[in-house]
């Protein structure tokens, strides 16, 4: 289920940016998915999976950005 509510998200996402944020829309962008709760996807799995074709990370309960 959670997997389907963030593809869901993004989804809404990438439609409000083209009907709102045209420029931001063309712009290279990364998806990561950090999640607010225990969510534990293994891999290989399919859930996993389909993030990945959906162009989304799971970064699981924490994202590490680099410093500049």
């Amino acid at each position: 289920r959670h997997v389907d509510d963030v593809l869901q998200k993004l989804g809404w996402l990438k439609q409000w940016l083209r009907t709102n944020a045209l420029r931001l829309y063309h712009m290279p962008a990364k998806h990561y998915w950090v999640s607010s709760g225990p969510v534990a996807l293994l891999p290989n799995s399919p859930q996993r999976r389909r993030l990945a074709k959906s162009g989304i990370h799971f970064a699981g309960s924490h994202l590490r950005l680099r410093e500049a």
